[in-house]
């Protein structure tokens, strides 16, 4: 909402949108092109719809980005660090909004910022502390916090449940552990409408919890980078 409301809040030419992934490239494309977030509110009641250009491999044409209101691309289309010979003009851009800016001090994110610098920047992450120590960029201006989120009805309060460790275990027994507490969770009235996530750190181990929980009767789609596009969409939508 803050990203779209953006180059509403003071008079913009064009917007360059930056996200690390296909996924939030689309939705962002989604999100500017409607700008719903802003009419559900009622802070914008304009029919007109900006012109949005997704970029989706390397430019050959700088040019054609002009007709746009808003591009959104990912750094390793957009980023200057890619076109030594060929660079865009340093004033196409007079807005950047940086999606997940916790990425920012990345070369070729941090090219971007500093070839486009007579642009305003907005950098919006909800992860502003790298395990790496780095700074993001930028004056810290807004912040946040979970708590007011839980306060204001956002979200809602995040119950942990911790499991007893048996005296004797191995991870293939634990991860059973936690399939069997996830199914009798899932069979609970309260919890007809929720839907149940399994985070992996490796596309195998993914691969091999899913097995658990669909032997157990729970069938869990495997999402991760390898699969096509299509197929990641699909198993978002659904």
């Amino acid at each position: 909402a803050v990203g779209v409301a953006a180059p509403h809040l003071r008079p913009t030419r064009r917007v360059l949108v930056v996200v690390p992934s296909t996924e939030l490239r689309r939705q962002m494309v989604d999100a500017y092109r409607d700008e719903d977030v802003l009419r559900r509110i009622g802070a914008l009641d304009s029919d007109a719809h900006p012109s949005v250009t997704e970029v989706t491999g390397r430019v050959n044409n700088w040019s054609a980005l002009e007709a746009a209101d808003v591009v959104v691309a990912l750094p390793n289309s957009i980023s200057p660090e890619h076109y030594a010979d060929d660079p865009p003009p340093s004033d196409l851009f007079d807005l950047l909004v940086v999606d997940e800016a916790h990425h920012a001090p990345a070369q070729t994110w941090r090219a971007l910022l500093e070839y486009f610098s007579t642009a305003r920047a907005v950098l919006l992450t909800a992860t502003p502390r790298r395990r790496d120590g780095q700074r993001v960029p930028g004056d810290h201006i807004y912040h946040y916090p979970l708590r007011h989120a839980v306060e204001e009805g956002i979200f809602k309060l995040v119950t942990s449940r911790v499991l007893a460790l048996p005296a004797t275990y191995t991870r293939d027994s634990l991860d059973d552990l936690i399939v069997d507490e996830v199914v009798r969770l899932a069979q609970d009235g309260d919890q007809a409408t929720s839907t149940i996530m399994v985070r992996a750190a490796t596309r195998q181990r993914a691969i091999s919890l899913a097995s658990k929980y669909g032997a157990a009767g729970i069938d869990i789609d495997v999402l991760h980078s390898g699969l096509s596009l299509r197929t990641q969409q699909q198993i978002v939508a659904r």
